[in-house]
């Protein structure tokens, strides 16, 4: 599913790569690309088609892939997938590596044509051969799915990731941290920093651990600021602690440790969690209480019910039914119809 949307938002991307090459009346096909995106003129659609359509009458294969992928869209014409084969085709019988990467796209999605997921892999091929990025980075998803194909997945993923592909940056970087070759990962999160906030996410962790060398907390927490998204974070930091290695745990609590500074009630939670079950800190039941009653009395509900818990079973705290009952209460002001169940059982017993 990943992959198929990876594909499906390239369509729409592509015009930003289609360059690098010289064909007859390219001042054509700038125009169509200035109109297209509303670069130095108001932004339309129709203009961007006409242009590209007088370029790829004279033969520009970069304004053929443009009518190719306009066509696939709708945009700036009626979506037409006749059409849009016509053009890639036109454009993929005399090499164009870009139309080709589309072609095989549209192949692994099934747009226009059935889907043929080995067709794709093949026109994939022949475009990466053909210094493709994007199609490199794509054959990377398609072997890594299979267990018997990682070298090839390797090796186009270092392919793309040499010449400058961001997105294979990116995961080349992630692959060397999980490995733990922190010296090279630190190399590629460098160079998509600006474009990936998970970059930033990694960055920091080399960071603030020290992991090629002496720690640096100021510039860690430099790193981390410019990642706003803290939900992003927060997935970062789960899935770090679904690893069984104690340094990712450990990982996790940094990344928890900075959404809790922000203010973040779910992040209260988690750090109280690792508390109660001794991850990647000493076991210690009080801090772990103290974290969830905090998170509570901001009326976060998660904790609210952990707390229910916590005093019923004297977790971290001393055993209290009264208390138990008042944030069952507080439950079930806010619609819980679970609290609503234990308070009347709780109140039986």
């Amino acid at each position: 599913m990943k992959i198929k949307l990876y594909f499906r938002v390239l369509i729409v991307a592509q015009f930003w790569v289609l360059f690098g090459f010289s064909y007859a009346n390219q001042d054509l096909f700038e125009k169509g690309r200035d109109y297209y995106y509303g670069m130095t003129q108001k932004q339309s659609f129709i203009k961007a088609k006409e242009f590209f359509q007088r370029s790829a009458e004279e033969g520009n294969l970069e304004a053929m892939t443009a009518l190719g992928i306009m066509y696939s869209e709708g945009k700036g014409v009626i979506r037409d997938d006749k059409k849009a084969l016509k053009y890639l085709n036109d454009a993929a019988k005399k090499n164009h590596p870009k139309a080709i990467y589309i072609l095989g796209v549209l192949n692994y999605l099934g747009i226009g044509v059935e889907r043929n997921t080995d067709e794709a892999k093949k026109l994939f091929k022949i475009s990466a051969e053909l210094g493709n990025l994007d199609a490199q980075f794509s054959l990377y998803g398609l072997y890594n799915n299979d267990p018997e194909s990682k070298l090839l997945a390797d090796k186009w993923l270092i392919s793309a990731a040499d010449m400058g592909h961001a997105g294979a940056q990116f995961k080349l970087g992630e692959k060397l941290f999980l490995s733990k070759d922190y010296g090279d990962a630190l190399i590629s999160f460098k160079k998509v920093s600006n474009a990936y906030d998970a970059a930033n996410i990694y960055l920091y962790l080399i960071h603030l651990n020290g992991l090629t060398g002496r720690n640096n907390k100021a510039l860690a927490m430099s790193t981390i600021g410019k990642v706003k998204d803290q939900e992003k974070i927060f997935q970062h930091a789960n899935n770090f602690l679904s690893k069984k290695e104690d340094s990712n745990h450990q990982f996790a609590l940094n990344l928890f440790r900075i959404l809790r500074d922000r203010g973040n009630l779910d992040a209260y939670l988690s750090i109280a969690n690792m508390y109660e079950s001794g991850l990647a800190v000493k076991k210690d039941l009080k801090r772990a209480y103290n974290f969830v009653i905090a998170a509570a009395r901001k009326g976060h509900i998660p904790s609210q019910k952990k707390v229910v818990d916590m005093y019923i079973n004297g977790i971290g705290t001393q055993k209290s039914k009264s208390k138990s009952v008042y944030w069952l209460k507080k439950l079930i002001q806010s619609g819980d119809l679970e609290a609503k169940e234990r308070l009347s059982s709780l109140e039986k017993g």
